[in-house]
């Protein structure tokens, strides 16, 4: 490669072609289909995706208050489960 210049290199190669990622039919490809039918209030499945969701929601908070209690300070009580999440109350 020849030298320009300011130091730049003159191009050999073509550039690549632009990327395709942006595009709504690649993002369309990448992202999960909603579901046809939502769940049905009260089936197993529901309450499975509830409790999935639950202990997501406990984990994110744990890690949070393991990340943020040292600068905080000591709380008064440590051992209690789930602090600082709402519990979400099905009805």
């Amino acid at each position: 490669a020849q030298e320009e210049p300011g130091g730049f290199l003159h191009p050999t190669l073509p550039s690549p072609p632009p990327s395709t990622i942006g595009s709504p039919a690649a993002a369309h490809s990448i992202l999960p289909q909603p579901r046809s039918k939502p769940l049905k209030q009260g089936s197993p499945k529901e309450s499975d995706f509830v409790t999935y969701i639950e202990q997501k929601l406990l984990a994110v908070s744990r890690r949070y208050e393991n990340r943020f209690s040292a600068t905080l300070g000591k709380e008064e009580n440590p051992d209690v489960e789930g602090r600082g999440i709402k519990v979400l109350v099905r009805n």
